[in-house]
């Protein structure tokens, strides 16, 4: 007897594997967290499917600390592998994330860039950018720059300093 697919409920998410991919130079320039932070992409990502509705590439909503519980280690170290990701052409963040007024934070949206997007009801194509990436030619890093300490610390007020003055910069509301 044949399976009887009509009634099957699928609980678990899978990604593709693609070989091809992973015998790219801009695939092994990554770390290994950080290509363990593009399967978690390529999960949350439905761009595939006989019976999917949408495809939501384009807009997978994916902060650095939910990437961090699901991988089981720091939000810098999810940081770190974002920002890989996107220098080497494998993520593009599409949207900032940022905080409401009510205190209640959205996640950047990300597309990444091997798989089809739909925008507006029109399938567009892949745009490849890690086969086009080449040593020492990152692509630009929109969200997660430096999850590295850079800088003077916290309580030192020379970060608040404009390039051309020498103090800090102050600002003063009218009432």
């Amino acid at each position: 007897m044949g399976r009887d697919a009509k009634n099957e409920t699928r609980e678990t998410q899978f990604a593709k594997w693609v070989k091809w991919e992973t015998e790219l130079p801009a695939w092994k320039a990554l770390s290994g967290n950080a290509k363990a932070a593009y399967m978690h992409f390529k999960i949350r990502c439905r761009t595939e499917g006989k019976r999917l509705k949408y495809n939501n590439n384009g807009k997978v909503a994916l902060s650095s600390r939910t990437l961090a519980a699901e991988m089981g280690c720091n939000p810098r170290t999810a940081m770190t592998a974002m920002a890989a990701l996107q220098a080497k052409g494998w993520i593009v963040c599409m949207k900032r994330g940022h905080l409401g007024v009510q205190g209640q934070a959205a996640a950047p949206e990300w597309r990444l860039t091997m798989l089809a997007t739909e925008t507006n009801g029109k399938s567009r194509l892949p745009t490849y950018e890690p086969k086009y990436w080449e040593h020492g030619h990152d692509y630009p890093i929109r969200e997660y720059k430096s999850s590295q300490k850079s800088g003077p610390s916290r309580g030192d007020a020379s970060r608040f300093r404009a390039k051309d003055n020498h103090g800090p910069t102050i600002v003063r509301l009218k009432r």
